[in-house]
């Protein structure tokens, strides 16, 4: 997996040298999986979690958790709309 810094944060990051090049990718490439699993088939790691190109990002432990997230990020779209309107 990969791990993204905003960018303009390069030479913030006292871990830079591990920090890898920025991940170019449009919001419609997103994913998904349900849980993580070893190599006979055992969930390991249980939960939601988005893929962005090669990063990987758990973000709820259920679908209730997950539904939250949506809700957030439909909230964030609203205030992008009313903030920033000629984004629009």
């Amino acid at each position: 997996m990969k791990t993204v810094e905003p960018k303009g944060s390069e030479g913030s990051n006292p871990f830079s040298s591990a920090i890898t090049k920025e991940l170019k990718m449009l919001l419609k490439d997103i994913i998904f999986s349900v849980h993580d699993y070893d190599q006979d088939g055992d969930a390991v790691d249980r939960g939601i979690f988005l893929h962005f190109g090669e990063t990987r990002v758990k973000v709820a432990d259920n679908l209730n958790e997950f539904r939250e997230v949506v809700e957030r990020i439909s909230k964030m779209v609203d205030e992008i709309r009313d903030n920033y309107p000629d984004w629009s």
